[in-house]
């Protein structure tokens, strides 16, 4: 855990590290004398997944958490075959999948091939569709974007954050206005839906 909290910790202090951490850390974790256990794909996953980092942080101290996705997703993808298989274990409905899926595609092709067969006998599978860069979630016209905006306020779950940053229903807009009017205390947590 060592490694993982190192990189996360160096990158809270200085999100324009991410490019370095990622080159000579992340990127080179198959290369370096570290216990396999804490660097196996599965940990990686479990690790995001659980978001471990932020029991080894001050709450002042982290940056936004798809910043510290893509690093640890970057690390992910170093471990190619191993990564592939936890993906392939792994629910697609849950963080950090959709992320860890699309970095891995990118530098390794036996998980692109591996997806576009996914999506061959599943094309309407929008989570396979983001990791292959070919859905971005444009198909959004049947999501019920208040119950959505519901279960993203409750449980910040990632595949409620992507359905509604990518969204074109305009019905988003007046849902937004409500809950800024009703709890302005609590405008900052839909910053991030305005930040992509």
């Amino acid at each position: 855990m060592a490694v993982l909290t190192f990189m996360c910790r160096e990158y809270c202090k200085d999100t324009n590290k991410y490019h370095r951490l990622r080159d000579q850390i992340a990127r080179r974790i198959t290369h370096m004398n570290i216990d396999v256990n804490e660097m196996s794909a599965s940990f990686i996953y479990q690790f995001t997944q659980e978001r471990m980092w932020e029991k080894q942080l001050k709450s002042n101290q982290r940056p936004p958490e798809s910043g510290l996705t893509q690093l640890l997703g970057d690390a992910f993808s170093s471990l190619e075959d191993d990564a592939l298989l936890i993906l392939k274990a792994s629910d697609r409905e849950n963080y950090p999948w959709n992320g860890f899926a699309k970095k891995l595609a990118q530098t390794h092709s036996p998980t692109a091939d591996w997806l576009s067969e996914e999506l061959r006998l599943n094309p309407e599978d929008r989570n396979v569709q983001f990791a292959l860069g070919t859905g971005q979630f444009k198909k959004d016209q049947n999501i019920d974007i208040e119950g959505t905006f519901k279960q993203f306020l409750q449980y910040d779950h990632p595949s409620n954050y992507n359905q509604l940053r990518f969204t074109k229903n305009v019905a988003i807009f007046p849902l937004l206005g409500n809950y800024i009017e009703q709890t302005p205390h609590d405008a900052s947590r839909l910053k991030k839906l305005c930040d992509y």
